[in-house]
């Protein structure tokens, strides 16, 4: 099969109304949803894609990640989504991501790091084979730093709890990675959210959940005059931590 050589993957994309919150601003795990989708769409294009490694007992897993956000998007706003693979560090393959608005302004910038996993055991492998369309942009970084992985803190209370339905399951079958954004937004009361929004996020996975799993989220107390979070869901069936959180609020006007 023959791919393309495409460095760096360009989508405009205009903002639907089920993306937007009650501000009508692009919700956070819309923009996951976005980033997860054209990520996908560059992968297979250049033959590092889903069906490619699937073929080959291997799967892709976010396994960390940071976002910053400038400006959300508001409805019916069109955008320019940028997404390239910046390099290989460790295991890992690195994929940055940046949002422009009709002036050509950086509004959202990001940087994933992928594992490819074993099928069956979930181990981490490297790829069996690549083809020569892949190509790393190393000078060319949203975000120039690679978070470090979180680490893990107690004294938390619980602040939600879901159990996994069919709704939340990918092909992988297990929790699509916008989800756990979903939720931890709806960890949050509304309070929170009618008077601030997240500027930047840092994520680190540590495993997933089924359908069936129910899951738990602790986080440490947050108030109105709080802007920093830690956050850890807990697969509760398992008793595995899932994925550990940070963000970082901004006051917002109503």
């Amino acid at each position: 099969m023959k791919y393309d050589d495409i460095k760096i993957w360009e989508k405009e994309l205009k903002i639907p109304l089920s993306d937007v919150d009650f501000r009508g601003k692009l919700k956070l795990n819309s923009i996951f949803g976005i980033m997860q989708n054209e990520a996908l769409n560059h992968s297979e294009r250049i033959g590092v894609g889903f069906n490619k490694f699937l073929n080959d007992g291997q799967i892709w897993v976010l396994t960390w990640g940071k976002i910053i956000i400038r400006k959300y998007p508001d409805f019916e706003d069109t955008i320019l989504l940028k997404t390239w693979l910046k390099k290989q560090h460790k295991l890992f393959t690195i994929r940055d991501f940046l949002f422009l608005n009709q002036e050509e302004q950086p509004i959202i910038r990001a940087s994933t790091g992928w594992l490819l996993l074993n099928a069956n055991s979930k181990r981490p492998e490297r790829p069996k084979s690549l083809p020569k369309t892949v190509s790393f942009l190393e000078d060319t970084a949203s975000i120039d730093e690679i978070p470090e992985k979180i680490r893990d803190e107690n004294d938390l209370i619980k602040t939600f709890e879901k159990k996994i339905y069919y709704s939340d399951i990918d092909p992988n079958n297990h929790t699509n990675n916008s989800k756990y954004m979903e939720f931890v937004l709806n960890s949050f009361p509304m309070k929170i959210h009618e008077n601030k929004r997240i500027k930047d996020m840092t994520l680190f996975f540590l495993s997933d959940a089924r359908y069936g799993d129910t899951i738990e989220i602790f986080s440490k107390n947050s108030d109105t005059d709080d802007n920093r979070d830690y956050l850890k869901i807990i697969n509760k069936t398992t008793g595995n931590q899932i994925l550990r959180v940070i963000l970082n609020w901004e006051n917002t006007d109503k």
